[in-house]
């Protein structure tokens, strides 16, 4: 077995991962870069190797971290190597096996390629773990039919009901206006259409519960009629429109864009059951059709553990997971630290990775210009595994783990 013994962490880089970077922690990473310049990368967290490093470009390697008089130390070693001989690997344990075998089979009925012992680390300590759950915990990463898409079609539906007299236009008004697509090119609709999605992330029954326990009833109305999922069953229970679906052969249509909608609408409290053993919030974006993002997946969370603990804006960790129609997949992530900002662009091709270092300048002032006086921008060549990426993100507050 070989390792290297880093020197001591540096208190800023100490504060910025003070999460991944405890005493006793053990980090899995990728050795990037070329060599003479390698660092081992784990979600925001990159450590740069000295040159006599004796490690490999792509190398998986496991990072522990330890705790001496002096501070914290790095040992960085090969993943496939333990502190003793090399041994074989254990059989998992009988209700790991299980629960591995049914990741397994929800990622298989997602059309999600990966590997289940990474995905099973990304699964909420307090998700259940059967496979009707977990199933619906993958799903968003499936990405096969997109919401704006469907709430698109869904729109130009109601207008051929309204222009046949079947659906009253307030109606089609009410279901347009809470289920429209999001245009990321319109900074305003952008700013509200994330504080609406922040605070209709929780289920609406939890939202619903909480006003009944507060006395406002009033809010219990208003959180129904302007909720996708009831006024897309009242489209289903209206006679005249089931009349028009029926004489115009769309019945098929409408019923496959309501259970994929449905779908798509609670997928995020599936995500943020998390938000009960962390600060942690899951946002999916309904892009408009045509535009320049395809998908838009948001993780925030905060340092310590806790359920009932609100994210700390001070310092906080964000994962931009998009699909641009431009530089392709992007998986962004974002740590703050007081006024410190580390943005880490990870694009699928070299050409996006060169555009976005050719920007690196521009957007570095913007982050200044957001308050951050310390900003910096790196971009990396990625592989396009966003459930591992999420993994390495999640790793520090997993509830599982695999190699137990």
């Amino acid at each position: 077995m070989y390792a290297v013994l880093l020197d001591m962490v540096t208190r800023s880089l100490q504060a910025e991962h003070s999460q991944a970077l405890r005493a006793g922690t053990v980090l899995h990473a990728t050795v990037e870069g070329a060599p003479g310049r390698l660092a081992a990368v784990t979600g925001s967290l990159r450590v740069p190797l000295p040159d006599s490093a004796p490690f490999q470009p792509r190398q998986a390697v496991v990072i522990e971290v330890r705790d001496t008089p002096q501070g914290l130390q790095l040992l960085v070693r090969p993943a496939d190597a333990t502190a003793g001989s090399p041994q074989p690997p254990a059989a998992p344990k009988p209700d790991l096996a299980a629960l591995l075998q049914m990741v397994a089979g929800a990622l298989d009925a997602a059309g999600v390629t990966a590997d289940p012992e990474v995905a099973a680390e990304i699964l909420p300590p307090s998700l259940p773990r059967t496979e009707a759950a977990i199933g619906e915990f993958f799903a968003p990463l499936a990405a096969t039919a997109l919401l704006g898409d469907d709430l698109a079609a869904l729109a130009d539906l109601l207008a051929q009901a309204v222009a046949a007299g079947a659906v009253p236009r307030r109606v089609a008004g009410l279901v347009n206006e809470v289920a429209r697509g999001l245009d990321m090119r319109n900074a305003a609709q952008l700013e509200a259409a994330l504080a609406r999605a922040a605070g209709d992330a929780a289920p609406l029954e939890a939202r619903i519960a909480s006003a009944l326990a507060s006395g406002e009833s009033d809010l219990v109305q208003e959180l129904v009629s302007r909720d996708p999922r009831a006024l897309l069953d009242v489209l289903r229970k209206n006679e005249p429109f089931q009349a028009f679906l029926r004489e115009s052969g769309q019945v098929k249509l409408f019923e496959g864009l309501m259970d994929r909608i449905v779908a798509r609408l609670t997928e995020p409290g599936v995500q943020n059951v998390r938000s009960l053993d962390q600060p942690y919030l899951f946002l999916q974006l309904p892009l408009t059709p045509g535009g320049p993002f395809r998908r838009g997946h948001i993780h925030i969370m905060s340092g310590g553990r806790g359920g009932g603990r609100e994210i700390d804006s001070r310092s906080a960790t964000i994962a931009l997971d998009v699909s641009t129609a431009r530089l392709g997949d992007l998986w962004i992530t974002i740590s703050l630290h007081e006024a410190r900002c580390a943005c880490r662009i990870c694009a699928r091709s070299p050409e996006a990775v060169e555009a976005v270092k050719a920007a690196a300048g521009e957007l570095e002032a913007s982050l200044k210009q957001a308050g951050y006086a310390r900003a910096a921008v790196h971009a990396v060549l990625w592989d396009g595994d966003r459930l591992r990426a999420l993994a390495d993100l999640m790793r520090p507050y997993s509830g599982l783990d695999v190699e137990a």
